[in-house]
């Protein structure tokens, strides 16, 4: 693709704290890439990798440089998963107070996500994980395509996204009339009927991610 790509830094307030919103788009695609977990740093370099050569939108979420979101408000210090927040009820779980100033700061913070979100026909979320006891298996009650290790696999709310690439790639359809609502962006793209998939590897396998995206950007051209 001949287009540059174009960064901008959006500065958002929590309390008397500050994120940052770093969103990279090339091209006119309406595919847009998140980062919500700013230590998950394996999926962020896939990510620039894939919109370099094929354009899109990506959303890095820059606060300390750690899994969880810290800020002060009102001399109180509060924390909470950035990926818990699209729901009220995820909001309150994940930052265990159900409501007061500090629900109402984050419950900004996500209406400032959705605002970017909303305006894109397919949300990939980039995410890494430790390898340990999140796997495949931590989704019994869900439909599965299991091709290769438990630790590197796709998520989806996406029926077509799964049936195209439940042959080549692990991959885990959500089910979204029984899904527990958690908060996650997963569950938030299924009740509003977005297209929605989660590109799952472990820490530093570069290679192995990258191979996962490329796979999926040959499908969704088909489809």
């Amino acid at each position: 693709m001949g287009d540059r790509r174009r960064v901008l830094n959006k500065v958002i307030k929590l309390g008397d704290s500050i994120v940052s919103l770093i969103i990279s788009q090339k091209g006119d695609s309406k595919i847009t890439y998140i980062n919500l977990h700013e230590n998950e740093t394996t999926s962020v370099t896939v990510g620039k990798k894939i919109i370099e050569k094929y354009g899109g939108c990506l959303i890095e979420v820059k606060a300390q440089g750690q899994r969880l979101i810290s800020f002060s408000l009102e001399g109180k210090e509060y924390q909470f998963d950035p990926n818990r927040i699209f729901s009220d009820e995820g909001i309150k779980e994940t930052l265990n107070e159900s409501n007061g100033k500090a629900f109402e700061v984050i419950k900004k913070f996500r209406e400032e996500l959705l605002a970017i979100l909303n305006k894109s026909n397919l949300i990939i979320a980039l995410h890494n994980n430790e390898g340990g006891e999140f796997s495949l298996d931590s989704f019994p009650q869900f439909k599965i395509s299991r091709c290769n290790g438990p630790h590197e696999f796709f998520y989806t709310t996406d029926l077509r996204l799964f049936n195209s690439l439940k042959s080549q790639f692990s991959i885990v359809l959500q089910d979204n009339q029984i899904v527990e609502d958690d908060g996650s962006l997963s569950i938030y793209c299924g009740k509003n009927n977005i297209s929605y998939i989660n590109v799952e590897a472990r820490y530093d396998c570069y290679k192995e991610q990258l191979k996962m995206l490329e796979g999926l950007q040959k499908e969704i051209s088909k489809i």
